[in-house]
């Protein structure tokens, strides 16, 4: 029966981790080249900004479809350098702002939109919090791997992570 749950448990881990690496259809999307020119563009730039500022723990991007839909009824144009609530759990930040997205160190999905009223919109999935972010020499203060400055993680990680402590739990 042991056994039984391990082989089920670690067959869900793998399909987990394969489905999200693995593309659901296989028609290319036209504008997936412009999303992952975007994503490098910001995660150079997040790069560059925790090497000069010294942030330790700024998170490399993953690109999220999901955040393109709609914004919530209501929605206003960021300012300057501030964000702007795009929808439920969604923040929106200008483009053409010099820091970008980089104010937001521990963001860890992003989208490219093009709005009507505001242009380019770069979306996050967490708010701008300055006293969430640590200082030191960038990616020092990962708790995974590290991109050249850039935390990084995964689902496959953390289903790895989640097995291990699931048969040292029940002594498997």
């Amino acid at each position: 029966m042991k056994y039984a749950l391990l082989i089920a448990l670690f067959i869900l881990c793998s399909n987990s981790a394969f489905a999200q690496s693995t593309p659901s259809n296989t028609t290319p999307d036209p504008k997936d080249k412009e999303r992952q020119e975007c994503l490098k563009d910001e995660n150079e730039n997040r790069r560059a900004v925790a090497k000069a500022k010294g942030i330790s723990n700024m998170r490399k991007l993953e690109y999220d479809k999901s955040m393109e839909a709609n914004p919530m009824e209501g929605f206003k144009c960021p300012e300057n350098w501030m964000t702007s609530k795009y929808k439920e759990g969604v923040w929106a930040t200008m483009a053409n702002d010099e820091v970008k997205t980089a104010e937001n160190a521990l963001a860890t999905t992003f989208a490219c939109v093009q709005n009507e009223k505001c242009g380019k919109l770069l979306l996050t999935n967490t708010n701008s919090d300055q006293k969430q972010r640590k200082m030191g020499k960038a990616g020092s203060a990962c708790s995974g791997k590290v991109d050249d400055g850039l935390c990084i993680g995964s689902a496959a990680s953390f289903g790895f992570f989640f097995l291990i402590s699931f048969i040292s739990f029940f002594n498997l």
